[in-house]
């Protein structure tokens, strides 16, 4: 078998325990994804955050613009009447 092709796989060691240093890199390596698994939580829950604060300053935005718009309608309104009088 060429050296390097299946590096972790040792003859020696087949069907033996892991030793102490494969542990340890295994017991980080799940610390280390547990850790980025709680980073994409929190990356998703604030992008959800900023999704709806964004659609609640749309919506806030549109109203106002329609208020805006209706005491617009409504002065015009008050002006044409007034003219025509």
């Amino acid at each position: 078998m060429p050296s390097g092709l299946l590096r972790a796989y040792d003859t020696h060691s087949a069907g033996t325990y892991p030793t102490e240093k494969q542990r340890g890199l295994q017991m980080y390596h799940d610390f280390d994804h547990g850790l980025a698994r709680e980073r994409m939580v929190r990356i998703r829950t604030e992008v959800e955050h900023n999704r709806l604060e964004a659609s609640l300053a749309r919506a806030a935005r549109s109203n106002e613009d329609s208020v805006t718009r209706k005491g617009r309608v409504a002065r015009g309104a008050a002006l044409v009447t007034a003219l025509f009088r």
